[in-house]
């Protein structure tokens, strides 16, 4: 019993109200401005997609979701469907040009060298590796789709790019004369996703090749 009241003192202390009302989620001009997208793992998901509108992108799927929560300690969100769109009477179209208008507000791009996100040693000389994600470090792999942000990157550095999917919350960005082996790239992200990556914040096995001057991301062959 001592047990189960500390349970239910803690569970009142950091319970999180939404403060919605039905009205809120009906209304597609409060959602529009929650609205943002995320990308999965095409296949690993292609029951729940079934039932919501998404837009694939070689081995991976754009989702779209709008955020219920969203403050320092967390956040909660949920996944558009397609009988969202029928209640709020809008088309697959308008859902994805708010939702990538939205998404850079919500969550802004964030790109640094590897070692001002993770503490490791860099030798002088070392390979300069860039981690892409946005300002929360949270589903940030979708920054890769941010109107423009490899493009600006890619004609900074002056190259195309390798793009390594290090899970859902960011990817590793690679100077492509920096890339070495792409078959070694890809045994790499393999291995990782099998040894590292929790199996739901899995992205990809592929890695993938940002051609500049045609602004497109394809599968790195």
């Amino acid at each position: 019993s001592d047990l189960l009241s500390e349970i239910a003192a803690s569970y009142e202390e950091y319970q999180v109200e939404f403060p919605l009302k039905e009205e809120k989620i009906r209304d597609y001009e409060f959602i529009k401005k929650q609205l943002f997208f995320r990308i999965v793992n095409y296949e690993k998901n292609k029951e729940q997609l079934q039932i919501c509108p998404y837009d694939r992108m070689e081995d991976l799927a754009v989702t779209y979701r709008w955020s219920a929560y969203h403050r320092h300690d967390g956040m909660a969100s949920a996944i558009v469907r397609e009988q969202d769109l029928k209640m709020w009477g809008i088309t697959k179209e308008k859902l994805r040009t708010d939702a990538f208008k939205n998404a850079e507000k919500i969550f802004p791009p964030v790109i640094k060298r590897i070692e001002n996100v993770i503490p490791v040693h860099v030798e002088e000389g070392d390979i300069p590796i860039f981690v892409l994600s946005n300002n929360d470090y949270m589903n940030g792999a979708s920054a890769m789709f941010y109107q423009g942000i490899l493009q600006e990157f890619a004609e900074r550095m002056k190259e195309n790019l390798y793009i390594l999917p290090s899970s859902i919350h960011e990817v590793i960005l690679l100077r492509e004369s920096d890339a070495g082996d792409v078959r070694e790239l890809s045994y790499m992200v393999k291995e990782t996703n099998r040894a590292v990556v929790d199996p739901e914040e899995i992205l990809s096995d592929s890695i993938y090749y940002y051609d500049r001057i045609r602004n497109k991301i394809t599968i790195a062959r």
